[in-house]
């Protein structure tokens, strides 16, 4: 049974042993081949059907898995990889591109396959697109990305539970500019179609607003009856 095409619920998830011995890191790792199997299949270009995602990333992402950590072990290992930085209150992973493994906590059962598909998209983004976005707007676009894929799927997994006004906007976004936009950025650098997007937006506004203009000074006061 493929650990994520197929629905489980929440507490199917919870059942898991609470130790991290061998039978667990063996179902966790299958769910992160899975995540990056979803990535390859779910973002693709609508003209070309083709993967936003290379095979070479995808290739290399599997050659690197996840390494799943308790919280304890989670935050030592953020301070480690980030020369003695202190994690963030309530880490549930991170990921540096493809040089390392994504680092995922796995003490939080409900929460590890959005964490494991959070980070995985993070080293499938261009590096390029990730630093047109910022850190604000990219983290928004990768848990987007993440609900997308969840929800499309029916999995019945808890999504959307990070960064929730990251993702509003990216959501505002996305509706603004389209997520083919949106998207090719993210996952391409190529910042083309959402410029284009940005550009028309505006000239709409502008028309729009003219309109308005142009209308409000044509409208005759109404007349008084006469009496």
């Amino acid at each position: 049974m493929n650990p994520i095409e197929k629905p489980h619920s929440l507490e199917h998830l919870r059942e898991k042993p609470t130790e991290q011995n061998p039978a667990e890191l063996k179902w966790l790792a299958a769910q992160d081949r899975v995540a990056i199997k979803l990535i390859g299949e779910e973002f693709r270009d609508p003209v070309s059907g083709e993967s936003l995602v290379s095979e070479e990333r995808l290739a290399k992402m599997r050659d690197k898995p996840s390494e799943f950590k308790t919280h304890e072990d989670l935050a030592k290992a953020y301070t480690e990889v980030t020369k003695g930085k202190t994690a963030p209150q309530g880490l549930e992973g991170f990921a540096q591109r493809l040089d390392n493994p994504a680092q995922v906590c796995s003490s939080h059962r409900e929460k590890t396959i959005e964490a494991t598909l959070h980070e995985r998209l993070h080293q499938a983004a261009s590096p390029g697109g990730a630093s047109l976005f910022g850190h604000n707007a990219q983290e928004g676009a990768t848990e987007e990305g993440v609900t997308q894929a969840l929800t499309e799927k029916t999995l019945g997994f808890s999504s959307g539970t990070f960064y929730q006004k990251e993702t509003e906007a990216a959501k505002k976004l996305i509706k603004e500019v389209g997520p083919s936009a949106v998207e090719k950025l993210y996952f391409k650098g190529d910042a083309s179609e959402l410029n284009a997007a940005l550009k028309e937006h505006a000239q709409h506004d502008a028309r729009l607003e003219a309109f308005k203009k142009q209308n409000a000074a044509n409208v005759e006061e109404p007349r008084k009856p006469q009496g």
